[in-house]
């Protein structure tokens, strides 16, 4: 068979398909939309390479000018965002579970007085262990943040105490922090459409099938 041959086959076969298409709209959409629509969700869902800004709630029970501090890094943190500031445990707990935000950093009475005193003090984390990606990158940064800030308390006070001359060694880390992991009930809402879509998907694919025989 010739290339004519095969090229003009090509062409009434393209034909024919634009004529059923037109003329069968859900056969359309099962070739031409809704892949569309599939490719431009995958690319939606990946097109952020990395992920930054997570709403995170911060339940200051210091107000100190360390606590400040240490609130001000998380909210320079990349992959951080400080969204709200709760004064109650209960409300914090609250948001975690209706996943206002996906942690909350409790920093503790006594903290800014533990740390310029040389005491160890610590910051407690509380991560939602249903979204495991998310909850290890908050652990990371406010492990950033909590030895940034023992770094700069730490320098502050060998300057001032005049510690090269070795008469007072400090501690190595003056912050610690610790995690607690809320999990939550599974989103049912978003499980429910998923279910959906893959029904409506598996029902189209059918009539399709039976709309061809």
């Amino acid at each position: 068979m010739s290339l004519t041959k095969l090229s003009g086959a090509f062409i009434r076969s393209a034909a024919y398909e634009r004529r059923f298409l037109t003329k069968n709209p859900w056969d359309l959409s099962m070739v031409v939309w809704l892949p569309l629509i599939t490719v431009l969700m995958i690319w939606w869902i990946f097109s952020q390479t990395q992920i930054t800004d997570l709403p995170i709630g911060v339940m200051d029970q210091d107000n100190g000018p360390v606590a400040n501090t240490a609130v001000r890094y998380l909210e320079a943190s990349p992959t951080l965002t400080v969204r709200q500031l709760y004064y109650s445990d209960t409300e914090a707990q609250a948001a975690i579970l209706q996943r206002d935000v996906y942690a909350t950093v409790v920093i503790p009475e006594n903290f800014s007085r533990n740390i310029l005193s040389g005491k160890s003090a610590p910051l407690v984390l509380r991560v939602n262990a249903q979204y495991g990606t998310h909850s290890g990158i908050i652990q990371t940064s406010v492990q950033a943040v909590a030895g940034t800030l023992s770094a700069g308390v730490e320098i502050q006070r060998l300057v001032k105490k005049a510690c090269h001359q070795h008469k007072q060694p400090l501690p190595t880390r003056l912050l610690k922090y610790s995690v607690s992991a809320c999990l939550t009930p599974p989103p049912i809402i978003n499980s429910f459409w998923r279910r959906l879509l893959s029904l409506l998907y598996y029902i189209f694919w059918r009539w399709s099938l039976v709309q061809q025989r």
